[in-house]
This record gives C-alpha cells, sequence and structure tokens, in this order.
C-alpha cells in the first residue's frame, strides 16, 4: 500500500492526475477547455487505487468526471469529442488513451433520489452520496483540492470497504464491485456490506448479475455461487472473531477468580 501523508494528500494527488491528463492529448483538450467557465472534479475508483498503490492505477483506462454544470458552453465543448449517452445522463466520451464517463453534479442519483443534500454545497456533500466507503471522495481539478470523508480516509488506511450511501438501483453491480474489492484488492468487508450481500442475494437477477459481467468484462468472471462462496467466508470469520472474543472474556475471569481465591 502507498505511504499517504493525508495533510499532503491534495498535492500527491494533483500530481498523479495532472500528469495522467498531460499524456491524454484529448483529455487535456477537453479539461483544459471545459475548467475555463466550470468546475471539474474526478470522483470514483482513480483516486481510491491511486491512494492504495493498485498497479491497476498505471494505466487506469476508465476515469469518472463531474462538473457543476452541463450548459449549453459545455455541450458546445463536448460536440467536439466522440461521445455518447451514459447511465448518468451524461457523456460516455472517448479521448486518446482513455474511456471517460462525464455527468453533472446534481445528476448522480444518489443526490437526486434522497432529497437531503445540499444544492449549494454539492461537492461538499458529494462524499455522503456514494454507495462505497472507499470512493467517498471528490477532487476539484480548478482548486487542486481533495474533499472526502472519515470513512474514507479509515478505509484506505484500514483497506476495509464498507456502505456510506445504502439505497442504490443496480444492488447487482454493488455485489459484483464488492466480489472485486475482496478477491482482486484484497480488501476487507465491513458489517454493513456483508449485511447487505446477504440480504440482496435472495432477490438478485441471475440474468442481470450476467449482464452486467458481460458489458464490464467481455464476459462472466463471477458465478451466482461465487456470491454464496463469499458470505461463506465472511461468516466464518464472524464466527471465529466471536468464539475468540468469548475465549478472551472466559480466561479474563477466569484470572479475576483466581486472584480472589
Amino acid at each position: 500500500m502507498r505511504r499517504i501523508t493525508w495533510e499532503k494528500v491534495d498535492i500527491e494527488i494533483k500530481k498523479y492526475i495532472d500528469a495522467l491528463i498531460a499524456e491524454d492529448r484529448s483529455l487535456r483538450d477537453l479539461i483544459r477547455e471545459l475548467i475555463i467557465d466550470h468546475e471539474v472534479f474526478v470522483v470514483g475508483g482513480l483516486i481510491r487505487d491511486y491512494l492504495i498503490g493498485s498497479k491497476e492505477n498505471i494505466s487506469h483506462r476508465d476515469i469518472d468526471f463531474v462538473v457543476n454544470e452541463i450548459d449549453d458552453n459545455a455541450k458546445h465543448i463536448l460536440a467536439e469529442f466522440s461521445f455518447k449517452a451514459n447511465s448518468f445522463g451524461g457523456y460516455k466520451i472517448k479521448t486518446e488513451k482513455h474511456l471517460i464517463d462525464l455527468w453533472e453534479i446534481g445528476m448522480t442519483w444518489a443526490i437526486i433520489s434522497s432529497g437531503y443534500f445540499n444544492n449549494l454545497l454539492l461537492k461538499e456533500t458529494f462524499p455522503s452520496s456514494t454507495f462505497f466507503n472507499v470512493t467517498a471522495a471528490i477532487y476539484s481539478i480548478n482548486n487542486a483540492k481533495l474533499t472526502y470523508s472519515e470513512e474514507f480516509r479509515k478505509g484506505i488506511q484500514e483497506r476495509r470497504v464498507n456502505i456510506i450511501y445504502e439505497p442504490n438501483p443496480i444492488p447487482e453491480m454493488c455485489i459484483l464491485k464488492t466480489l472485486e474489492y475482496f478477491h482482486e484488492k484484497n480488501f476487507r468487508i465491513g458489517n454493513e456490506l456483508y449485511n447487505f450481500i446477504r440480504n440482496k442475494r435472495q432477490i438478485l437477477s441471475r440474468r442481470k448479475f450476467e449482464e452486467i459481467q458481460y458489458t464490464r468484462y467481455g464476459e462472466v468472471k463471477y458465478e451466482v455461487q461465487s456470491i454464496d462462496e463469499l458470505i461463506e467466508i465472511l461468516e466464518m470469520k464472524k464466527q471465529y472473531k466471536k468464539a475468540l472474543k468469548a475465549s478472551l472474556y472466559n480466561k479474563e475471569n477466569v484470572k479475576q477468580e483466581s486472584w480472589i481465591m
């Protein structure tokens, strides 16, 4: 894992993202034009992978951007690039080296569905709108500032993934990403996320679970049985911790009784 100095994390993230943008000519042109009249942010897995020192960040092809507003000026800029609509009501853009998802911050699903996020402070409240704690961060390219939640910091430091905002329109994707965290990134799974997986498993759509993977990987990497296996592993770990705690408690009581006698 990368050694993180949280007091200097803005500087570290800026160096990484500036270098990534600089090596992609069309992405550089896009950001350069957008930041003139818009605030542009990086969100999602790029920040997480950099901070955990993932090898994937060396060639991170998919990047999530949000902007404060997609107005006529932004649409005019985006029209210069090859794009199609994405699931956020925004744009999926193919640049020289990357595939970009870009959408208006206020159109984030959790922000729209919850109704309690402050529209005047969207970048400050955005970290509270993410499903996973380890993506609860937003980096402003204009201000070179990373805004993140305490749950994000702890999740990165402890390499433990958990839930921030549970409502989600695609639980199958949340479970698939959890499998990725566990098997591919070696993250521990938090209790709330474990309970989410166990509860959603009963109503999970096998077809949707597989369709998402075909879109994401071009194949099915995780069969539905992988979910059951993960639940079983996590349950065994919970039972082990419970037994260990009971054992330590009993030993402490024996010590106290011996001292009294």
